[in-house]
Order: structure tokens, then sequence, then C-alpha cells
């Protein structure tokens, strides 16, 4: 009789392979971390937070709040911004409304009667980025778009306050006096893309 066999090393290591692999205890998966919710337990419903805000008000009517409201923005994550105008602005100086259109037109003398400051086009340009005009609020009509956005979308963009059509911020004829009437003393308000709205009142 021949003798038997002893097990190589790459035949050991083969096998320890396999056990390791099929083992029960190595084949546990490793359990999915569950997101812990975090409440906030100073939180209230908008309509109580309002009038705890009130009550406080009558003890000091010149005092400021930071008001951070959370909502579900759509599956495809557009973000929610509009416009309010609150009882008591805010901010520390007034706006500075300028509106892109083109001179010595019924629009130019429509803007002036709503309420701008700056009417104008190219001639504006140059105070803009001087820092000669300083606008909060900047409008344009269709035709002044153009020329406006090759000269300034660099200087403005950064800053929010270029005209756009999708910002509401593009108007022409009766419209475009609405627009600078509504702009005036409003505040714009917008959400992040997690959907919390900032804001002070």
């Amino acid at each position: 009789m021949g003798a038997a066999r002893s097990a190589g090393p790459s035949t050991v290591a083969a096998a320890s392979r396999l056990l390791s692999t099929t083992s029960p205890v190595a084949a546990k998966k490793k359990k999915a971390k569950v997101p812990v919710k975090v409440e906030n337990p100073d939180a209230l419903p908008v309509d109580e937070a309002v009038r705890v805000l009130r009550a406080l008000e009558v003890a000091n009517p010149a005092s400021a709040f930071q008001l951070e409201v959370r909502a579900t923005p759509d599956k495809s994550g557009s973000i929610l911004r509009g416009r309010v105008a609150l009882p008591m602005d805010p901010r520390k100086a007034p706006d500075t409304i300028v509106v892109f259109v083109e001179p010595d037109t019924p629009a130019a003398k429509t803007a002036l009667e709503a309420g701008a400051h700056y009417v104008g086009n190219d001639d504006l340009y140059r105070k803009i980025l001087s820092g000669e005009v300083v606008p909060t609020k900047v409008i344009s009509t269709a035709g002044a778009l153009p020329g406006a956005t090759r000269a300034l979308a660099r200087f403005l963009g950064p800053k929010g306050l270029m005209p756009a059509a999708k910002r509401g911020t593009v108007a022409d004829g009766d419209e475009l006096g609405e627009m600078v009437r509504n702009l005036a003393g409003t505040v714009e308000w917008k959400s992040d893309k997690w959907g919390y709205i900032r804001a002070r009142k």
C-alpha cells in the first residue's frame, strides 16, 4: 500500500480560502447605517411661532429675528424663490433701482414715473462698474438685455442682480412700471438646495 499523501501547503491554503468565503460568520452583511432624525425641541409650528413673535414685539418693537423655514423641494431640485413686502424693512439702506432701457422712449418714461432711480443703457455701464452707481435692484427691457448681459454679467451676476426672465426682472410696456413698483421696498427670498429659507425680520 502506498503511503497516504499529506496535504501540501497550497492545498491547505485553498481549503482555508474556501472555508473563509463560505463561512456563515464571514457571510454576514454589514448592517446599513440608518440616519438618525434629530428633532429640534424648540421648534414651533409657523402659526404658533408668529403668535410668540407678536407677543415679544409688544415689549420691544425694534426687535430683529432670524426666520428659518424648511420647505420640501420637488424631485427636480428646483430652488424656491420669491419676494415679500415686510411691515418693517429690515435693511439699513433704501433701494437703488436701475432699469436698462433705451433712453428717450415711452418705456424709459414709464420706469421713471414708477420710481426707478436710474434709467438708461450703455451710459450706465461705466457708472455701475466704477461704483458711482450701486444698484440694489436691476430691471431690463427685453431689447436692452443683450447689451447689459455682455457688459455687466460678470459684475452683476455674482451679486444676484443681473436681470433675467426667470427671476422676473425683464419686462416691457406697462408691465415694466408695475415691476418697478413691486420691487421697491420688497425683500427677495430663496431656498438653498436643501429647501431651507432664511431671512431676517
